[in-house]
């Protein structure tokens, strides 16, 4: 192997280094150092490591918020897909007959719950709507004797105000148990308002609803009240309903409180000046399935009056809601 022709390159020889195309002489190489160059290299591995946090901290902010979307979005998914989607009527007021309670927060007819949340808040919007109309009947509102007196079916003087017990409204259906919504099995409160000289009765053969209710109201022992009722809209409704068993005390899918339906005797001829209780009958469902609606249809089965004794033409009074239990 030939050997190499060149020297190392030292650095005296820098000073004779040449162009080889003009074969002049190059300056020589000389190395200057700056005073600030440590302090512009910290600050630019500063701004770096400042970026990458700063990179970093965006990332995780934005996959936060993407995972927060997501889990909304199948909430949402979740709860649309077993929410009924023809629900387009609302809760109101009804001048002329049966109204339910508790009222639902978005003022529909379906009565959402889970029971779990229920027992953990204190002020549930349930709880409270239900004690809001049910405390007029405590005992305690009604001490005054100038103003209540105890009515039956042969005194209910016009210028007194019948008492109404909250205890005819079941002990299961309290505020103290949840009105059964934290055990699944909830209870429903359902009034009857009429207009001021509008006076109701059983229903008999001379009354335009006699065919309608004939089944219901002619086996009735105890003409002071009237009959009242409740079931599944639909034969759907009622197939879930009658899936399982219920948990009354003999079996019961649906109990009433009190069991013989609306004292008829209290809406009378009265005083519009005096304080009126309007009767009420609280159901409790024991057998709903978590995670189905069902739609239930009440019904008042009584004949309406006006002041001068004459038979109101009206349909058969009823209301309509829907429940949803929710045990996830």
């Amino acid at each position: 192997m030939a050997d190499n022709p060149y020297g190392p390159v030292t650095m005296s020889d820098s000073s004779h280094l040449t162009d080889d195309d003009w074969e002049l002489s190059l300056p020589p190489i000389k190395y200057r150092s700056y005073p600030g160059a440590d302090k512009i290299k910290s600050l630019c591995n500063e701004l770096r490591d400042r970026h990458t946090t700063f990179t970093l901290a965006t990332t995780g902010v934005c996959v936060l918020f993407l995972i927060t979307m997501v889990v909304i979005t199948l909430a949402v998914g979740y709860n649309t897909k077993r929410l009924p989607a023809d629900f387009q009527l609302k809760w109101h007021h009804n001048y002329r007959g049966l109204e339910f309670y508790p009222v639902p927060e978005d003022k529909s007819i379906l009565i959402y719950f889970a029971p779990n949340d229920f027992i953990t808040s204190v002020s549930h919007p349930i709880r409270q709507s239900l004690d809001s109309v049910l405390g007029n009947y405590s005992t305690v509102q009604q001490l005054n004797e100038t103003v209540y007196t105890n009515c039956n079916a042969t005194y209910s003087p016009m210028d007194k105000t019948c008492r109404v017990s909250r205890t005819m409204f079941g002990d299961s259906c309290t505020s103290s148990r949840n009105y059964g919504y934290g055990g699944g099995q909830p209870c429903v409160f359902i009034q009857l308002n009429l207009p001021d000289g509008v006076t109701i009765r059983p229903i008999t053969k001379e009354s335009p609803l006699w065919e309608a209710a004939r089944a219901v109201v002619e086996n009735v022992s105890d003409p002071s009240f009237l009959p009242f009722t409740c079931d599944g809209t639909t034969q759907g409704d009622r197939d879930i309903l009658t899936s399982v068993d219920g948990y009354g005390p003999h079996g019961e899918r649906i109990m009433y409180f009190p069991k013989q339906g609306l004292m008829s005797y209290i809406y009378r001829e009265r005083k519009p000046t005096h304080p009126f209780l309007k009767p009420g009958v609280m159901v409790q469902f024991t057998s709903l399935v978590s995670g189905h609606t069902v739609r239930i249809t009440c019904t008042a089965w009584g004949q309406l009056y006006d002041a001068e004794n004459r038979i109101i033409d009206h349909t058969l009074l009823s209301t309509y809601f829907a429940l949803y239990v929710n045990h996830e």
